[in-house]
């Protein structure tokens, strides 16, 4: 019987989401031989930031708070004396720091000149000289260090060595250290001979980073070991790193981390990280207090958590939480005391006792930090946040009156352990008189606190005498001021620096004249105008009395308005001077100008106006909010609705304060949404603010919740008709469709952009302005994200919208963002069946293409790129015009270039996978070696679903009608990482499906049936099919794997062994409606079955039959599930009585007389029709049963009908001669002119020797008792046939024995 295994053509589509990436290290192994020595004076020179000498003083202070009242005079004058000494210390190591500092700013850093000196054979890179004066092109500086990148990952020509941890190294290039790290500079200008580093205290997973950041700038970081990340950053003096490494910290502080953050920071040296961490402390301390890690400090770390609590402005808070911390503290602590004595029935009472000694020390510093009365007068700057001793006593006497009760109980305890405890109770005797010497000392110090009050008494009065001689001779010196500051404020424009001078003085010595403030603000104001005066005034100490006059005088309009003005002029375009403002809290006095006069316009202008220019600062933006200072901008904007000024100038303060996150949820809880749009529809002729009114609205709506109040407050038309308006105006196009770029992520709206024609002014920008490459790159993404709903994707074809994407594309070739942007916006839109034919039509496959190979090393365009094709490709004439065009290429070489980028690999994998459903594609890309490296990816990640799925996916298609591709798979070794896939993704139906599917198409191979056995490659399909009975595509994949696995010996018999043959039948069963698995299943079995007598009994077995003959009644008119249905039927038959009476018992005998009668002209069919009798017809009661429904009729009738097919006259022969052994047969068969066409087949192919054997037969057992038939016999000269048959086949002995009978027979009659 032929081959009839099969092999599928796929063609369905899934979607996958991707899974994260996981990235494998490989590490090598050396030994190290030495131990490096660190200079520690070389770790100090790269602090970040140096500390300032009040920040000194608080903290030095702090760690020296008073421990108990028990102390004594002495001791705290020691503290004291240790304090001023630290001091100094601290003051000079600034003062060595700002050396170290300025001296790295005066040296001129530039890199080194790089160079290639060509050769005969290769490009060799040369030595890097040593800091030239002109820095090189800085382009050709980052190519030369990609190319370095490069050679350091495949460690060629590297000529430096660092040996790190136990026993590894890296190897890296000696020019690249010295031109990026001074460190290396200075080690080698010294001792240029050195090539090797050692680090032993530094682990690789450590350094390796670090020397990687040399090469590209690109760091990969990890919370868990940043203080070594800084402390190698330090002794390398990367400060650009350093800097860097603070910033990825800062942001990962959250409640639960920030005290471990803290307590590193102050390891590591680092003031910036110390300073956010106390900063995030004083703002969430009462869920940091909740964290179960609060128990795990100790007394020394407890105080500094208390120190920075101190710093909150809130007095009552501040007690409530240092109260609530300490308890909580020692309740903990108090805890894990008694589980240690309870855990031990045998600790004796002295070790009690020195535990209980222990638990009262740490009472007495847990009730100094709970008696409010500790945070003394010395160690608070601000003594007016201190409480007075009667409100601290009433304090404690409130929470220890709960406290006693529960006390009273616990002393009735301790009599009964002190009576039992003689021994303690002495040691308590010895403690108490201690106590009381400690009494003693602390009524003493109560006498000298009390002295002290008194000094400071009569210093707060000199200070009071002074204040009223300063106050008389400012009384004197108001008239002269007066006259001079009116005289300077006529000629404000044209003072020199000592009349500014003169007047900062004035103003600060007369602070309390309202006419001279006013003046100097005026003055001031009008200076401010020239850039240069900017820094005057600052370098001149102006700014403060600025701010104190609009300070002192909150019900004065022109000193309020004079004073904005002023400080508006100060910080226009110098950053200084906002920090400047910042620092001296300049900007509160603003927010309150302009809420004390709500209806002044002036005031309300320029105070909106002064808050924009701070605000251009990040810090500054933070600092506004946090004084509620968006607040009022918002009231502004309500307050004057028909004030263009204000308008303009509120919405374009909103459009810079809410580039800070939190800032955009502020404006949003304010209510600030609404009055932006209010402003864009209220003057929609006026271009600057239809300009900072979407701007505003763009930078708002990049918080997810802010998009949808904005579609909620109608803001998204308003937008559309700005764009619509002023369609000659290019800021407003590109911030226009920058904002819908930004509303359009969120679903509903890119409904609602659609819904108010939003799509067509996006394409009317892109057209309108073809050579502004920021419009073509916001259109683009704005096309992009609306594109994300299917109607939009429609209404876009139908607005002409591909076609601008497309020439965009085109006309910026050079510009990667507009590449990436397009790219990705024709991938969006080519989800849609017409979209693609219009991508297509439109000449938009070859840009992407361009796009791909003109930019080989940009990862994102190459995904994208590679994303879009797979889109496109999803249609058989787009297909064909990918592979017109030379796009199979890119894409393999994609694969290729980023062989550990793992989304590359997938999307590469899946465009591959859906250009490949072409045959001419599996042809080229076969030729163009892309079968190779998707055998790659699979085996490089091993753990990624999406990968897997997708090359199994690849392989499958690839393989499928293709006989050189099926070889080229086995001899890439292929077969073996899709077995892998198979039973490393056991739950992935995916997977499952696309790899048995892989094995399917493989396996149509003989070579490739043989591998997939040695690789035990048949288990891990039968093990698919069980998992998954539900899932059709498994089952349809699975059977048809081992259809094909099944055409050879050796497979059949795994197939018994591994109880393979069960689970197709199941398939067949659960499945009857689906006629793929109908088909493959039947198949399967036909092939498994054939002439293999114990896989036939094992069919029975498990009630194979009935399955297959319920398939061919339920698609009698499928011609293929009748053919391999009949055919297993038809094997099942062979050489096996049992299964014989059993297909009787089914009446399968009539089943196959009318599928024989459905496809009279399917030769396969008929063929097997025949073997079905030819098999059946080998048990008597049969025979007689083909007699009855006519069956010997219809094997006359194919035999008849197909003269010129041997095997049908092979197996009709054979039929006859089985029917033959009947005597009322033999009858038929002659009446039928049976015997007629036996004896003509014989004629017909005389060298057939299973033709001869079987006439020979067949005339036999029809000449037997039966004078009619062999008269018939031999008027047809059928004997002389048979005499040819024996003188042609000398050997075969059938032949020979059944022809020379028949003579034999002839010749006695």
């Amino acid at each position: 019987m032929n081959d009839p295994s099969k092999e599928i053509d796929l063609k369905d589509k899934s979607n996958s989401k991707h899974n994260e990436k996981e990235k494998e290290k490989h590490k090598s192994k050396y030994k190290s031989e030495h131990k490096s020595k660190h200079n520690e004076k070389e770790k100090e020179k790269h602090k970040s930031e140096h500390k300032s000498n009040s920040k000194h003083n608080e903290k030095e202070k702090e760690k020296h708070k008073s421990k108990s009242k028990s102390k004594s005079e002495q001791n705290q004058n020691k503290n004291k004396n240790q304090k001023n000494q630290n001091q100094n210390q601290n003051q000079n190591q600034n003062q060595n720091q700002n050396q170290n500092q300025n001296q790295n700013q005066n040296q001129n850093i530039s890199f080194q000149q790089i160079y290639f000196e060509e050769t005969s054979k290769q490009t060799q890179i040369s030595k890097l000289y040593q800091f030239p004066k002109q820095e090189l092109d800085k382009f050709l500086i980052c190519e030369l260090l990609s190319n370095y990148k490069i050679m350091f990952q495949n460690e060629e020509n590297c000529d430096y060595t660092i040996y790190v941890g136990k026993n590894q190294k890296i190897n890296c290039h000696k020019s690249i250290l010295n031109s990026r790290s001074r460190f290396f500079y200075e080690k080698h200008h010294q001792k240029s001979e050195i090539n090797e580093l050692y680090l032993p205290q530094f682990e690789i997973d450590i350094v390796k980073p670090i020397i990687s950041f040399l090469y590209d700038s690109e760091f990969e970081f990890n919370l868990n070991k940043f203080e070594k990340y800084f402390k190698l950053a330090k002794c390398f003096k990367l400060t650009n790193l350093i800097i860097k490494i603070e910033k990825e910290v800062s942001e990962q502080i959250n409640e639960k981390n920030v005290i471990i953050i803290y307590f590193k920071s102050i390891s590591i040296q680092s003031q910036f990280l110390s300073n956010i961490c106390e900063r995030f402390i004083q703002e969430n301390i009462d869920k940091i207090i909740e964290n179960e890690y609060i128990g795990k400090i100790d007394d020394k770390q407890l105080k500094e958590i208390i120190q920075i609590i101190q710093k909150t402005k809130s007095k009552e808070k501040r007690i409530n939480l240092i109260w609530k911390l300490s308890t909580e503290w020692k309740n903990k602590f108090n805890l894990n005391n008694k589980q240690f004595i309870n855990q031990d029935e045998y600790v004796d009472s002295i070790q009690i006792h020195k535990i209980k000694n222990q638990i009262n020390q740490f009472y007495m510093i847990i009730n100094n930090i709970q008696n409010v009365g500790f945070i003394s007068y010395q160690s608070n700057p601000e003594p007016n946040l201190i409480l007075s001793s009667n409100e601290q006593f009433q304090l404690l006497n409130q929470k220890n009156q709960e406290l006693n009760q529960k006390n009273q109980e616990l002393n009735q305890k301790n009599q009964e352990l002190n009576q039992k405890n003689q021994e303690l109770n002495q040691q308590n005797q010895e403690l108490n008189q201690q106590n009381q010497k400690l009494n003693q000392q602390n009524e003493e110090i109560k006498q000298k606190n009390e002295e002290i009050k008194q000094k400071e008494n009569k210093i707060q009065n000199q200070k009071n005498k002074i204040y009223q001689l300063r106050t008389e001779t400012q009384k004197n010196l108001f008239p002269k001021a007066t006259k001079i500051i009116q005289n300077y404020r006529k000629k404000a424009t044209n003072l020199n620096q000592k009349s500014i001078q003169e007047t900062i003085n004035f103003m600060i010595k007369c602070s309390t004249n309202q006419e001279i403030q006013e003046n100097g603000c005026f003055i001031l104001q009008q200076f401010a105008l020239h850039e240069k005066n900017k820094i005057e005034i600052r370098k001149l100490n102006g700014i403060e009395p600025i701010i104190k006059a609009i300070n002192n005088f909150p019900n004065n309009e022109n000193i309020q308005d004079y004073g904005c003005r002023a400080l508006e002029n100060i910080v226009v375009n110098n950053e200084e001077n906002k920090i400047e403002i910042r620092k001296l809290n300049g900007i509160e006095p603003i927010i309150k100008a302009i809420n004390n006069f709500p209806n002044n316009e002036n005031i309300q202008y320029i105070g909106c106006k002064a808050l924009l220019s701070i605000a251009i600062n990040e810090e500054n933006e933070i600092e506004i909010r946090k004084l509620n200072g968006i607040e009022p901008i918002i009231k502004a904007i309500n307050n004057f609705p028909n004030n263009e000024n204000i308008q303009y100038i509120g919405c374009k303060a909103l459009l810079v304060i809410a580039i800070n996150e939190e800032n955009k949820i502020e404006i949003r809880k304010l209510n600030g949404i609404e009055p932006i749009i209010k402003a864009i529809n209220n003057f929609p002729n006026n271009e600057n603010i239809q300009y900072q009114g979407c701007g505003a609205l763009l930078n708002i709506a990049a918080n997810e919740e802010n998009k949808i109040e904005i579609r909620k407050l109608n803001g998204i038309e308003p937008i559309i008709k700005a764009i619509n308006n002023f369609p000659n105006n290019e800021n407003i196009q590109y911030i226009g469709c920058k904002a819908l770029l930004s509303i359009a992520i969120n679903e509903e709206n890119q409904i609602e952009i659609r819904k108010l024609n939003g799509i067509e002014p996006i394409i009317k920008a892109i057209n309108n302005f073809p050579n502004n490459e920021n419009i073509q790159y916001q259109g683009c993404g704005a096309l992009l994200n609306i594109a994300a709903n299917e109607e939009n994707k429609i209404e876009i074809r139908k607005l002409n919208g591909i076609e601008p994407i497309i020439k965009a594309i085109n006309n910026f070739p050079n510009n990667e963002n507009i590449q990436y942007s397009g790219c990705k916006a024709l991938l969006s839109i080519a989800i849609n069946e017409e979209n693609k034919i219009e991508i297509r039509k439109l000449n938009g496959i070859e840009p992407i293409i361009k796009a791909i190979n003109n930019f080989p090393n940009n990862e994102n365009i190459q995904y994208i790129g590679c994303k879009a094709l797979w889109n496109i490709a999803d249609n058989e004439e787009n297909r064909n015009e990918i592979r017109k065009l030379n796009g199979i290429e890119p894409i393999i070489k994609a694969i290729n270039n980023f062989p550990n980028n793992e989304n590359i690999q997938y999307i590469g994998c899946k465009a591959l996978m859906n250009i490949a459903i072409n045959e001419e594609n599996q042809i080229e890309i076969r030729k163009l070696n892309g079968i190779k490296p998707i055998i790659k990816a699979i085996n490089n990640f091993p753990n990624n679903e999406n990968i897997q799925y997708s090359g199994c996916g690849f392989l499958m298609v690839i393989a499928a009608y293709n006989e050189e591709n099926k070889i080229e798979i086995r001899k890439l070794n292929g077969i073996e990482p899709i077995i892998k896939a198979i039973n490393n993704f056991p739950n992935n139906e995916n997977i499952q499906y696309s790899g048995c599917g892989a094995l399917m198409n493989i396996a149509n191979n003989e070579e490739n049936k043989i591998e997939i056995r040695k690789l035990n490659g048949i288990e891990p399909i039968i093990k698919a099919i069980n998992n998954f009975p539900n899932n059709e595509n498994i089952q349809y994949s699975g059977c048809g794997a081992l259809w094909n696995i099944a055409a050879n010996e050796e497979n059949k018999i795994e197939i018994r062994k591994l109880n393979g043959i069960e689970p197709i039948i199941k398939a067949i069963n659960n499945f009857p409606n689906n006629e793929n698995i109908q088909y493959q299943g039947c198949g399967a079995l036909m092939v498994i079955t054939y002439h293999n007598e114990e896989n036939q009994i094992e069919m029975r077995k498990l009630n194979g039959i009935k399955p297959i003959i319920k398939a061919i009644n339920n698609f009698p008119n499928n011609e293929n599930i009748q053919y391999v249905g009949c055919g297993a039927l038809l094997n099942l038959t062979y050489h096996n009585e049992e299964n014989q009476i059993k297909m009787r018992e089914l009446k399968v005998i009539e089943l196959f007389i009318k599928v024989i009668n459905n496809f009279p002209n399917n030769e396969d069919i008929q063929y097997i029709g025949c073997g079905f009798f030819r098999n059946m017809a080998n048990n008597h009661e049969n025979r007689i049963e083909i007699r009855k429904l006519n069956g010997i009729e219809l094997v006359i009738k194919i035999i008849n009908n197909f003269p010129n097919n041997e095997n049908i006259q092979d197996y009709g022969c054979g039929a006859l001669k089985n029917i033959a052994d009947n005597e009322e047969n033999r009858n038929e068969i002659r009446k039928l002119n049976g015997i007629k066409l036996i004896i003509k087949a014989m004629n017909d192919f005389p060298k057939n020797e299973n033709i001869q054997k079987k006439g020979c037969g067949a005339l036999l057992n029809l000449s037997f008792q039966n004078d009619e038939n062999q008269k018939q016999i031999n008027e047809m000269n059928g004997i002389e046939i048979i005499k040819k048959a024996i003188n042609d086949f000398p050997n075969n002995p059938k032949i020979q024995k059944k022809g020379k009978l028949i003579i034999e027979r002839f010749q006695k009659k």
